[in-house]
């Protein structure tokens, strides 16, 4: 989970001078900066009497939900939110958060979409703050579908974010592995066409053919 560890210091980085230690902090402010990344973002409070738990419009989006503050229900919102087989998964959480442990923690579990239905995603989650004992009082978790993992990757990994809206729309069908007959026959394009939305997309990545695009990729994963 290297991207996803990385994308997450980034975020947290940008965080680190918010004001947590306020009692109560300014909800539309967090909700604006936690937005500016294009990925689910969830804050964790560490008051065990009343969990503050804040997601941004991303992960609001896949869970269907209609507040970014979610606090007000405390524990219950994990406990909906999480399938019954993986609450050690909190469990564990608590605890690497509870002994101050450094680095990040990992998680492979099973979370409820807005379809209601139980989803596979990777996470990572870190601390953002601490309070005056130095314990943790914030984490910041960082959270991508299993199925979104390699194209989350690839982007972040090569920094492909300024692609043209055929290549954006080429490279998830890349990143699957596709050949270049399957490709343009999804895109409805010729091969042709197909050849030349993946040098541009290689292009972009600095990688001189596609072994090295995906050699590069697996080696983050």
């Amino acid at each position: 989970m290297k991207s996803l560890k990385s994308t997450l210091n980034d975020c947290i980085e940008d965080l680190k001078d918010y004001d947590f230690s306020k009692e109560s902090f300014c909800g539309d402010t967090l909700t604006e900066k936690m937005n500016e990344y294009p990925f689910m973002l969830t804050l964790h409070g560490m008051d065990r009497y009343r969990l503050t738990v804040f997601i941004n419009d991303q992960m609001r989006e896949f869970y269907g939900l209609g507040e970014n503050d979610q606090s007000h229900q405390n524990m219950f919102f994990y406990l909906k939110t999480f399938h019954p087989s993986k609450y050690h998964v909190l469990v564990q959480c608590y605890q690497f958060f509870n002994r101050n442990s450094l680095g990040f923690f990992e998680q492979d579990y099973l979370l409820k979409n807005s379809k209601g239905l139980y989803e596979q995603v990777y996470g990572v989650s870190k601390t953002l703050a601490w309070d005056d004992q130095g314990m943790p009082s914030y984490a910041l978790s960082l959270t991508c579908p299993s199925r979104d993992y390699s194209l989350f990757s690839a982007l972040q990994i090569f920094n492909l974010h300024n692609l043209s809206g055929r290549e954006s729309e080429c490279l998830p069908l890349l990143v699957k592995g596709l050949t270049n007959g399957q490709i343009a026959s999804e895109m409805d394009v010729s091969e042709r066409t197909v050849e030349k939305h993946i040098s541009n997309i290689l292009s972009h990545a600095n990688v001189p053919n596609r072994n090295s695009f995906f050699q590069a990729l697996h080696s983050a994963l």
